[in-house]
């Protein structure tokens, strides 16, 4: 079946208000902002929306959520390692698909410094009509990608996670290649605490699995790769084996589940770089008669080490109605995120009964004592609560 491509007015209204109060929160301009998800985008259709049960309005806005997410990670590393955007050259984002970072990149880049790569000629195609921005078709070969000056920044978000060994290698010196001296080298792996039940990382610290999201790549160049803290500390010593080359890594970054590298240029110091790590959570349950206050419940986890979340914050609309704190909630939780450095955690409140009306929204912010600010979201249903009527409705 032929698929259609998926904007924001595709949505219901509860969804369009909250991907707008979201943008605006985490610093985007929601009227200029690319709502639109390609019908060829198969990390979305073949992956986020089967993950949420093929329900478009809450996997649109984990779309989005996610996009969001990895450029709060993308600017944290802008503002430690250069001082802002400002001193950015140019930037490459290799895999870049269909243009998930991108959207957020050109409000805060000149398009002219802005190149993406991947191997979807389809993807770079759309990019090139709805950014404006610089695009390169990758190819298998890393020999024959044809790209040879230097960047500001290298990111390569979820392309690691999926190379088979030899390939792995090859990529990450090519890409580390493009890298100016005074630049940064970033990119995500799936770690060990990842592997699928019963599986097992090889001798050399690496397991590759023949599948993936994608319907169209080979699985002997595209599938699911888990590697060893080990195995990524020495390829990145190979390329260099004249110097000591610098990296940090940051367990569960990106994507909620996958860790983070940042391999510094030559000239790069990155002993002072840090990240802060979204919070995640969402709603979870809600019940209540057809008159009357609901109850809701949800849940949160935070992935910076040291730290947890600790107090809550309830709005309807713009007015605070609830203050609280969560619960550890392992029991429930727990297997959900495995590896995570800390217990998630639940909470709950009751929505008074005179303020139950389906134009209202309802916004939970959580907060941690690392600093960090999550963000959840509701509508308000009519009539009796149930979890088939709250399809839809909740983030």
């Amino acid at each position: 079946m032929k698929r259609r491509k998926i904007d924001l007015s595709d949505l219901n209204g509860a969804f369009r208000r909250f991907a707008s109060d979201l943008l605006v929160r985490m610093r985007m301009d929601p009227g200029s902002y690319c709502y639109e998800i390609a019908s060829r985008d198969e990390m979305f259709f073949n992956a986020i929306m089967p993950g949420y049960g093929n329900e478009p309005n809450i996997s649109y806005f984990k779309y989005i959520e996610s996009a969001l997410r990895t450029f709060d990670i993308y600017r944290q590393l802008i503002d430690s390692y250069a001082g802002g955007f400002a001193n950015i050259r140019g930037v490459l984002d290799f895999g870049s698909g269909y243009g998930r970072l991108t959207r957020s990149l050109v409000q805060h880049l000149p398009r002219e410094k802005i190149w993406v790569a991947d191997i979807y000629e389809s993807a770079m195609t759309w990019q090139k009509e709805r950014f404006a921005v610089n695009t390169v078709n990758s190819v298998n070969d890393p020999d024959r990608f044809a790209l040879n000056q230097s960047f500001s920044v290298v990111f390569a978000g979820s392309v690691f996670s999926h190379l088979p060994d030899a390939l792995f290698q090859r990529w990450l010196n090519r890409l580390y290649g493009l890298t100016a001296p005074d630049g940064i080298f970033v990119f995500s792996v799936h770690g060990e605490a990842l592997l699928p039940a019963g599986e097992r990382l090889g001798p050399e610290g690496i397991r590759y699995l023949a599948f993936s999201e994608s319907a169209t790549l080979p699985t002997d160049v595209y599938g699911m790769t888990y590697v060893s803290g080990d195995y990524v500390a020495a390829s990145i010593a190979r390329l260099d084996p004249t110097r000591h080359v610098q990296f940090r890594r940051f367990p569960r970054s990106l994507y909620e589940n996958q860790d983070l590298y940042v391999v510094a240029g030559a000239s790069v110091d990155l002993r002072e770089i840090a990240l802060t790590i979204p919070l995640l959570g969402g709603f979870e349950l809600v019940s209540g008669p057809a008159e009357g206050a609901i109850e809701f419940y949800g849940w949160a986890v935070d992935f910076n080490r040291g730290h947890q979340v600790t107090r809550f914050e309830v709005f309807c609309d713009e007015q605070s109605i609830h203050v609280g704190a969560p619960t550890p909630d392992a029991d429930r939780l727990w297997h959900y995120f495995p590896g995570a450095p800390n217990i998630p955690v639940g909470w709950r409140f009751s929505l008074p009964a005179g303020l139950r009306h389906p134009e209202r929204v309802i916004r939970v912010e959580f907060y941690s004592s690392s600093g960090a600010v999550g963000y959840a979201y509701a509508s308000i249903p009519d009539g009796e609560v149930n979890p088939t009527s709250m399809r839809g409705l909740l983030t």
